[in-house]
């Protein structure tokens, strides 16, 4: 009596095992994105959090990390920065439309944003946009129009 098993069982398992790959791997990558986002999103919000500290004791925000107290932040893949034209502090996702927008509360500018938090991605890119849209958002965009248009924004508060 022979055991193993014949060719046909071994292709039908393969073809099992591809087609649970094909389903589980864009659900994966999406769970990974999120988490970077997601600690991208913590550290942008503790960067706010900073400058609104500094503006209390100071009267004024700065673009000085170490005026607040920090090392410029290094998470793999994403790039922080503190945007004075439009007065937040951005973290974008390298290589992709994906990046959080954390305005400041400042009380000299009128901003519709002031105090706000957003996950702004472009329309065409579906990963970001699924991204903002997995991060317990509201699916009613805010009305947000960015430089390079095209983009939706979506309140994180």
């Amino acid at each position: 009596m022979k055991h193993g098993f014949t060719l046909i069982e071994m292709l039908v398992v393969v073809l099992i095992v591809g087609i649970l790959a094909a389903v589980a791997l864009p659900q994966y990558e999406t769970a990974v994105e999120k988490s970077r986002a997601t600690q991208a999103f913590i550290l942008g919000k503790h960067l706010a959090e900073a400058e609104e500290l500094y503006f209390l004791s100071t009267g004024r925000y700065t673009d000085d990390w170490e005026e607040l107290g920090e090392a410029q932040p290094q998470i793999k893949g994403w790039t922080f920065d503190i945007d004075f034209t439009v007065e937040n502090i951005r973290a974008k996702r390298d290589n992709t439309t994906l990046h959080y927008r954390f305005f400041l509360r400042e009380p000299h500018v009128a901003s519709p944003y002031a105090g706000k938090y957003l996950c702004v991605a472009q329309e065409s890119d579906e990963k970001a946009m699924s991204v903002c849209r997995s991060l317990g958002t509201s699916e009613i965009p805010v009305d947000y129009t960015h430089m390079s248009g095209n983009y939706k924004a979506f309140e994180l508060n």
